[in-house]
Parts: structure tokens; sequence; C-alpha cells
């Protein structure tokens, strides 16, 4: 009896000349040993598919890894990172590595890396106007015409500190090394549950990053 073929989806901008050659190599590869359901770029597929995946072959850079991510953080599905773009600190695979270790991957014999996720929430008068959720980060800022914004923060019903500036940055440790390392935070490990706040351009010199549990309410 032939071994089922793994259910896989693929994420890659069709109009980016690097990541369309890398999806049609894979295709070609792919025949025989998967079955491809869709390319899903850009929200183009629905929930019940993504579910049915047993995998997303991302081909891009972070951006292109991070936008499946937010698309998939509901159906659990495991993101293959194919480096195709320029940084691709996210993108585990060049497209002859995934080649390589295609077999280990659909066999479970590669381990899975977990990574925190934040949800952001804007509640006005006393209904939830916003939703998303983030790998990176969640930027708060006054936004045009404005140049300054003041925040006032608390964790677990407790007060935490007031920042007045450019705004803050919310960041999981995946995204330490973006943003807000940019805006003078920390770099923490990966596999950290922990929650970086960093203010963008303080006005006050009291107000430093802070690093707080994840599990904090």
């Amino acid at each position: 009896m032939a071994a089922k073929k793994p259910r896989l989806i693929i994420f890659g901008d069709p109009n980016r000349r690097h990541a369309t050659e890398a999806m049609e190599r894979f295709e070609r590869f792919a025949a025989g040993r998967a079955q491809i359901a869709a390319n899903c770029f850009r929200g183009s597929c629905t929930p019940e598919l993504l579910r049915q995946a047993a995998f997303a072959v991302v081909f891009g850079g972070d951006g292109a890894i991070l936008g499946a991510a937010r698309e998939l953080s509901e159906a659990s599905v495991p993101v293959i990172g194919v480096n195709v773009g320029k940084l691709g600190f996210l993108a585990e695979f060049s497209p002859e590595e995934v080649e390589a270790a295609f077999d280990d991957i659909v066999a479970g014999r590669c381990g899975v890396e977990k990574r925190m996720m934040l949800r952001c929430r804007v509640m006005r008068q006393g209904g939830e106007s916003f939703s998303c959720t983030a790998v990176n980060d969640v930027v708060i800022a006054a936004g045009e015409p404005f140049r300054m914004i003041e925040l006032k923060m608390a964790v677990g019903g407790q007060a935490l500190a007031g920042c007045t500036g450019d705004g803050v940055i919310v960041s999981t440790p995946t995204g330490s090394t973006a943003h807000n390392l940019s805006a003078g935070g920390p770099i923490l490990s990966g596999d950290l549950a922990a929650i970086v706040i960093t203010p963008i351009c303080p006005h006050s010199l009291s107000f430093r990053p802070i690093v707080i549990s994840a599990n904090s309410p």
C-alpha cells in the first residue's frame, strides 16, 4: 500500500521573479512526493483549507514568513521557511536545502521550533474595534499628523510606567532582533516566554526597555 502523500500549501509572491523560480522548482521536485493544494499568498485561502495542510512552505524573506505565520496562527500548521529574499533570519532553508531535507521533514524527523505570538486588541467604548496577531511586535504610535504620544502602561492591573515620546514597541523574543533592537532594546533567545517593552525616542531617561513574563495578565 502506497504511503499517503502529505498535503502542502505554499506561500510566495508570484510577482517576484526569485520567489516564482523557487516555487516552480519546488513544485517540480514535489511532484509524486506531496500534494500541493494551493498558493495561499496574502489571504487567498480559506481557514478550512489552511487547517487541512500538514505543512506550509513559504518562499520569500522574513516579511513573507511573518505574513504567512499570521494567517496560519489559528490553524497550527508548521511553517517551512525557504529564503529567496535578502535577510532571511527566520528562513531555515535555501531552495536546495529544503529538497535535501524534505523526506526527513515529512517523516517527522526534524524538530518543530515553537515561537510565541502576540494578540493585539483595541477597545473603544466597551467594544473591540480592532484585533490582530503578530509574530514580531506590536507598535503603538500617535500617527500622522501627530509627533508625540503619552502612554500609561499597566501589567496585571499594576501601573508599570508612563512614556512620552514617539511611541512604544511591545515585542516577542522573535521580534527582539527587529524594530526593538533598532530602538535600543535587548536581544532575547527565541525560545523564551517573555515580552520586551521598549520606548521609541522617549522624552525621559527614566523609562528604559523592560522585559516581563509572557504569562503576565
